[in-house]
């Protein structure tokens, strides 16, 4: 829903309170995570990348807006060699979502590249680029690489390795991308409810009139 999720709906105020509501400062780079953390989800490597990162700038937070067990998320960060402090977890309904989103500068995760993925395309991703946030995600998960890279939405880091990561850090400090309209377009053309809803017509339509059915809604 593309027009929920609008960053020009949200208030600088509003965005304001959110970093004070998570005690980020406003000077603070701020990586934003949602949803649940489960199988699928690589929350230790989502740890390394953040590190990576943070070595290169240490004015920055992870936040991850999800209901699962904070404990859990802690348990990860501190194995992976991450600050507690540098991690905010907190949830939220989805009225609020947007302004979690906007209220970050960056979008980050990674889902296991596998073959029952091929097909996947994650909801947040939709959200995300709707907001006009830069994302930072893995390749060979459905057509998630495919559109970070046409739209410019993004990085797209081929595999989890330590020199992928630092090169995809060093490049999001030396040409970051922000608020950029191309990848809300991104988000409207590909994952927005009006083109869903016409394409699926498309296709229904047309196995219809092979049957001889002539549908007019």
């Amino acid at each position: 829903d593309i027009d929920f999720f609008n960053s020009n709906k949200i208030a600088q105020s509003n965005k304001t309170l959110i970093r004070k509501e998570l005690n980020i400062d406003e000077t603070e780079t701020v990586f934003i995570y949602t949803g649940g953390i489960g199988t699928w989800y690589c929350l230790d490597e989502m740890m390394q990348f953040f590190k990576t990162y943070h070595a290169q700038n240490s004015a920055s937070k992870f936040a991850i807006i999800t209901t699962e067990n904070p404990t859990v998320i802690f348990s990860c960060a501190k194995r992976n060699g991450v600050d507690g402090s540098l991690i905010r977890v907190t949830e939220s309904p989805r009225s609020k979502m947007p302004q979690y989103l906007a209220a970050a500068d960056l979008a980050l995760f990674f889902i296991l590249p596998s073959f029952s993925k091929t097909a996947s395309s994650p909801t947040k991703q939709g959200e995300m680029m709707a907001m006009q946030l830069p994302i930072i995600c893995n390749d060979n998960v459905g057509d998630t690489g495919l559109v970070i890279r046409k739209y410019k939405a993004g990085w797209v880091v081929n595999n989890f390795t330590a020199n992928e990561f630092q090169n995809a850090a060093k490049e999001i400090i030396t040409n970051p991308i922000s608020g950029s309209a191309e990848i809300r377009k991104g988000a409207e053309e590909f994952y927005g409810l009006k083109n869903g809803v016409e394409a699926y017509w498309k296709i229904y339509n047309s196995i219809l009139q092979q049957k001889g059915v002539d549908l007019h809604i």
